[in-house]
């Protein structure tokens, strides 16, 4: 008996210690538990008092594009017509639109580029002029690589801007890098036309590249026709015998361009022989000369003269009395009516472009306005 009380005392004493252990537990977990609660309530408490100390431009939402309704029901077709249109370059009827596309250029000056050499390499006639004419560019600057703006125009085959270019004094033999020259980029073009007016102004056809190449070493296998003519100029200029040129004309000839072909009425043998022919000989190109119908007087057109003679003519014109030169002014439409260019092979891109003008002035061709322009005249004798 007395060792059964006792084994029931220890069991009772070991129960006892649990209990105990397992109250200290609980009360250990709700002393964690109540701590965890105290620091949420913490965190809480400082975020929402960040919040309330913030100044609230942090928390202002982006408001999203709203997709505009026509956006969505439109169809594609639409919305490309609604894109703008091209840029399209206007057509230069005034100063003022020459000057525009200009200032919309962007010329290349690191390479030596002008405004004259873009003008030629795009085939702007108007700028062109308007270069030589009011802006008094030279005609024949070189870039870096020593091109001119001849150079463009022959490369391109601009045949309009070659001859006002060449009218305006251009060197026809300018040499570039290489020694290209103007006749060698027009016969590798295969422009007839061009080689014809480059020869006409004494482009030297014997002139070779610093390669050794001459412009017929450069004309192409399928161009029989540009080699035989490049053969018979060659044949003419030594004296060499061939036969007869085959006489193709230039676009001033042309029945279906101008209406007209001046070798239909060719005059027959049973006319009065001339006693005396009278040459007029110049430096430089002579003027175009016009005239109006039933007179017999002939006219130059004030832009054709250089720039001092025109500025002294109408200063003599305004001061003195009576005017030693003569000066008319005729409307455009009246221009293009009654006035014709007396010149065999007229510059009829001249002729249009100043006829753009409202008021064309005009002077009358005098042996004083020749003796200014440094115009001899040379009579010839036959008998």
């Amino acid at each position: 008996m007395g060792e059964e009380s006792a084994a029931d005392s220890d069991v009772d004493s070991k129960d006892y210690e649990d209990g105990v252990d397992f109250m200290g537990r609980e009360e250990d977990v709700k002393d964690t538990i109540e701590a965890e609660c105290e620091n949420v309530v913490k965190k809480k408490s400082r975020t929402i008092r960040r919040k309330c100390r913030s100044s609230g431009f942090d928390y202002i939402r982006k408001k999203k594009k709203q997709k505009k309704e026509d956006d969505v029901d439109e169809p594609f077709d639409e919305k490309e017509k609604k894109k703008p249109p091209l840029t399209v370059r206007p057509s230069s009827e005034s100063m003022e639109d020459i000057q525009n596309e200009i200032k919309s250029w962007v010329v290349n000056k690191g390479i030596g580029e002008t405004v004259l050499h873009k003008a030629a390499r795009l085939g702007y006639l108007d700028i062109s002029s308007y270069c030589l004419e009011k802006l008094n560019c030279l005609p024949s600057p070189t870039d870096n690589a020593g091109y001119t703006p001849l150079h463009e125009a022959c490369t391109r085959g601009h045949l309009k801007i070659a001859k006002m270019l060449l009218k305006y004094g251009a060197d026809v033999s300018a040499s570039a890098r290489g020694g290209i020259r103007p006749l060698h980029e027009a016969v590798e073009n295969g422009n007839i036309e061009l080689i014809r007016l480059l020869l006409s102004y004494g482009a030297d056809p014997l002139l070779s590249t610093y390669a050794g190449q001459t412009p017929l070493s450069l004309v192409k296998e399928d161009q029989d026709n540009l080699k035989e003519f490049l053969l018979l100029y060659l044949a003419d200029i030594q004296g060499s015998p061939s036969k007869s040129w085959p006489f193709c004309g230039v676009d001033d000839f042309d029945r279906e361009t101008n209406g007209y072909d001046p070798l239909t009425d060719i005059p027959t043998s049973n006319y009065e022989e001339l006693d005396m022919l009278e040459v007029e000989l110049n430096d430089s190109m002579l003027p175009n000369l016009y005239r109006f119908k039933d007179e017999y007087d002939y006219w130059v057109l004030c832009t054709d003269l250089p720039t001092k003679v025109r500025d002294h003519v109408m200063k003599c014109v305004q001061d003195q009395n009576p005017p030693p030169y003569i000066v008319r002014k005729i409307n455009k439409m009246d221009f293009d009516e009654n006035v014709e260019c007396v010149m065999l092979l007229q510059s009829k891109y001249v002729q249009k472009m100043k006829s753009k003008c409202p008021l064309i002035s005009l002077v009358k061709y005098t042996d004083k306005l020749m003796s200014i322009l440094n115009i001899q005249k040379l009579s010839l004798s036959f008998s």
